[in-house]
């Protein structure tokens, strides 16, 4: 068994509507044509990395730029940005996900969108703090790492 970690989830989901009708069915979309990745152990990292080869929702990664190692698995996971943004966004937001389409006029509630319902000023001041803690923990694990410390990727916060 090889187990790491990746930088994102190579593809989103969403459920297949039909006459504007919820399905029990999803839709795959590619979102990644290429991936930050690491393996625990280390050792592992090429087999980590050539494993997108043999699953099929890495297909845009494969036939993409393909995959690139990261340092370590916390050094790849910092990098995860879908923690820092859904996390505190699900937890501040769970009321506003349940009363939707329940209050206002009944929202269709497939309608709903974290992004525009939830992501508020508020939210995203929680964000930000929780952001500054990984910042702190990254650079703790910097410091007790071996090897030459770097700076936590912050890049998909500011594209």
């Amino acid at each position: 068994m090889i187990v790491g970690g990746w930088s994102s989830a190579p593809y989103g989901t969403r459920i297949v509507k039909e006459a504007g009708i919820d399905t029990k069915r999803v839709f795959l979309c590619y979102r990644a044509v290429s991936l930050w990745g690491a393996s625990l152990p280390s050792t592992d990292q090429e087999a980590f990395l050539k494993s997108t080869e043999h699953i099929g929702c890495f297909d845009s990664v494969t036939f993409g730029d393909g995959s690139v190692g990261g340092k370590t698995v916390l050094d790849v996971g910092f990098s995860n940005v879908n923690p820092t943004l859904h996390c505190p966004g699900t937890i501040l937001g769970a009321a506003v996900m349940e009363n939707y389409g329940r209050v206002f006029g009944g929202n269709d509630k497939s309608d709903f969108s974290i992004y525009s319902h939830v992501y508020t000023e508020s939210v995203s001041a929680v964000q930000y703090s929780f952001y500054q803690e990984e910042i702190e923990l990254a650079k703790r694990s910097v410091s007790t790492s071996l090897g030459t410390p770097r700076k936590p990727s912050i890049h998909a916060l500011t594209s």
